[in-house]
């Protein structure tokens, strides 16, 4: 270890590289450097969705450009230009030619409305240089250190041995940031990836089991890697998971293109059917819930019941008088604070 720290030298360059992203980039009459600038989220994308989209006139969803440029103007393993020794480390995203001619099965909207979306990336390129940065800069800056000849790679990872790689919910990763992990690995028995399409919550990610097949094959010369699909669900009992199949066939009937086909789980006991309720005002909702301070209500929110909710906007107009506490209302994009917690008995879905 001690040997390895050595080799890295004082000239840290990953601490270089960190500080050169976020400090050095200054604006055109601002003395205010770059470390000031905020994540570009998917939120702060919508927000600033009029400025972007105004002199265009779209009729596109905001949520259907962000997709595209996440997922494959910006976030595909082409748009990372490793093996193209005539392209610019500040120039990992795919031209509007190669962008165009992705098939249709990598990106499922039409030519027109490609041209459409790649006018909007760069007003929007153009509109984040100013105090923002978003996700796939920070998957660029990593690539720029990937070392551009196969020996320096080799003592590079001599210098930092990684023996396994471990990712779960790989649906919410791009083509890009798999590839970069799958670099981080020289056999590869020591990659497991695990995930669901069906699952995938991650706005702006379009994710395929294929995609991932291929990154495996470039990576590791030509080896394609075993898939192993599991079935058999011990958590939840069987309604849930009939339940759940049905939804997913209604995806395949609509969006097969757009997750795996995969077959369905199976429980191993059977379990209560979900209770239905049409409320129809809130205060009938606040006296319902009223009745759970009382020991002979059938709902008490706490360890084992929590509250679901669309969206956080939801969440902060749940008033006062809702009775429940915060910490107990989640979001449908937070689900998995819970997944995997064993003492939740009941939710509440809250449309």
């Amino acid at each position: 270890m001690q040997h390895r720290l050595a080799s890295r030298g004082e000239d840290d360059a990953v601490q270089r590289g960190m500080e050169e992203f976020f400090g050095n980039e200054k604006g055109p009459n601002s003395a205010e450097s770059s470390s000031a600038r905020r994540e570009m989220t998917f939120g702060r994308f919508c927000q600033n969705w009029p400025k972007i989209s105004s002199s265009l006139k779209t009729t596109l969803a905001p949520a259907l450009v962000w997709l595209e440029i996440k997922s494959h103007i910006k976030g595909s393993v082409g748009a990372l230009n490793l093996g193209n020794e005539h392209r610019s480390k500040s120039n990992r995203f795919l031209s509007r030619d190669e962008y165009l001619s992705l098939p249709r099965k990598q990106s499922r909207i039409n030519q027109r409305l490609r041209n459409e979306v790649y006018e909007l990336y760069l007003k929007y390129e153009k509109l984040k240089a100013r105090k923002y940065y978003d996700e796939m800069d920070i998957v660029h800056n990593l690539a720029n250190r990937i070392p551009p000849r196969v020996e320096l790679l080799a003592t590079a990872r001599r210098l930092f041995p990684v023996d396994a790689v471990f990712v779960d919910e790989v649906q919410d990763f791009t083509q890009s940031e798999l590839f970069l992990v799958a670099k981080l690995c020289t056999d590869p028995n020591s990659l497991m990836l695990a995930g669901d399409t069906a699952q995938s919550i991650a706005v702006g990610v379009g994710f395929r089991f294929t995609d991932v097949r291929q990154i495996f094959f470039d990576s590791f010369g030509g080896i394609t890697p075993e898939l192993l699909q599991l079935t058999h669900n011990y958590r939840s009992h069987s309604g849930i998971l009939q339940l759940a199949a049905s939804v997913v066939e209604l995806l395949y009937h609509f969006f097969g293109n757009s997750l795996d086909r995969l077959p369905p789980d199976f429980g191993l006991f059977p379990g209560p059917k979900p209770v239905l309720m049409r409320v129809s005002s809130m205060s009938d909702l606040v006296l319902m819930l009223d009745g759970s301070k009382r020991e002979t209500s059938r709902i008490e929110f706490g360890a084992h019941q929590v509250v679901i909710v669309r969206n956080e906007e939801a969440k902060a107009s749940l008033p006062e008088e809702f009775g429940v506490d915060k910490d107990w209302v989640m979001t449908v994009g937070s689900k998995r604070w819970f997944r995997n917690r064993k003492d939740l008995n009941s939710m509440m879905f809250c449309c």
